[in-house]
């Protein structure tokens, strides 16, 4: 055998022992290719940078919850298997739809950022990575800065499969050199059964207290979406769509109130939390989003 012939032979062996190798070690959690998973002109993921992030993530599954979007300026969207195709939340359509009526809101001073009002800087989105078991949840991790305030959310949802609800776990962090006082927002404008009328408002208790929950007033079609508190210190929204929206738009926490119980209206939901966060500090706080749809 010739000196080249063993050196080819070297380099296969320890190709060879390297794969078995890495085998032996186990299979790390899935990326799942979605749409939109790169900017366009990008030809590998290194190109990207930490400044640009994906549009929309999408977590798809047996469900019920067949489909949770993740907007990269934390707008957010669900779809229950048993209320037909289209979103619960109003107008029924993706993440990326700049109507889409789910999202987390930071309120600074005078400015709310998030959708419908000031944008966020997206900074980086992650694929969807994970099983979706409850050891490793299907998992989305969107990163935003807001605006030029030195403040920064780093938002995680995550979903195991058979569950009726996802989690997000919301972390805003102050990069800044002097103390930020905000108002965290998670908003929601029901859309059951692909309409905004037939629903009304209502309050579930939890352990953490009550909780906004909207359902539908169609006896043929049964159905229910409350935001579940997980962190304390939360005011909630319920009924009224209007009122649901009137708080960020003004800066303000919810009111502990549900606007037109049990009078059918077009619903929403919502939660906020008034945070101070000193320089270097970081405060999160967490929610699940649950469908209800009992002829699923």
């Amino acid at each position: 055998m010739t000196k080249t012939n063993y050196l080819g032979a070297s380099v296969a062996l320890l190709a060879a022992l390297l794969a078995a190798s890495l085998l032996a070690l186990g299979l790390p959690d899935v990326a799942f290719p979605q749409e939109n998973s790169k900017p366009q002109g990008v030809t590998s993921i290194e190109q990207v940078g930490i400044q640009q992030a994906t549009a929309e993530q999408v977590i798809t599954s047996a469900g019920p919850l067949t489909s949770i979007a993740i907007g990269n300026n934390l707008s957010c969207q669900v779809d229950h298997k048993g209320d037909g195709a289209g979103g619960e939340f109003w107008p029924g359509e993706s993440a990326l739809d700049p109507d889409t009526g789910c999202a987390t809101m930071l309120a600074v001073g005078d400015t709310t950022f998030g959708q419908y009002f000031a944008e966020f800087t997206p900074v980086s989105q992650s694929n969807v990575v994970g099983r979706g078991t409850k050891l490793r949840p299907f998992k989305v991790t969107t990163v935003v800065d807001v605006g030029d305030t030195g403040l920064r959310i780093t938002q995680i949802d995550s979903y195991v499969v058979g569950n009726n609800f996802y989690t997000t776990k919301i972390t805003v962090k102050n990069r800044g050199t002097s103390r930020q006082d905000v108002i965290l927002y998670r908003y929601g404008d029901c859309y059951l059964n692909l309409t905004d009328g037939f629903t009304r408002g209502d309050v579930d208790q939890t352990r953490f207290g009550d909780a906004p929950v909207c359902e539908s007033t169609d006896p043929n079609a049964p159905g229910e979406i409350s935001l579940v508190p997980l962190s304390g210190g939360f005011m909630y929204q319920a009924g009224d769509i209007d009122a649901t929206y009137d708080a960020p738009n003004n800066q303000v926490p919810y009111a502990n109130t549900c606007d037109g119980c049990p009078e059918e209206v077009d619903s929403g939901v919502g939660l906020s939390w008034e945070l101070s966060i000193r320089p270097g500090d970081s405060k999160s706080k967490s929610l699940r989003t649950k469908v209800v749809i009992p002829r699923a």
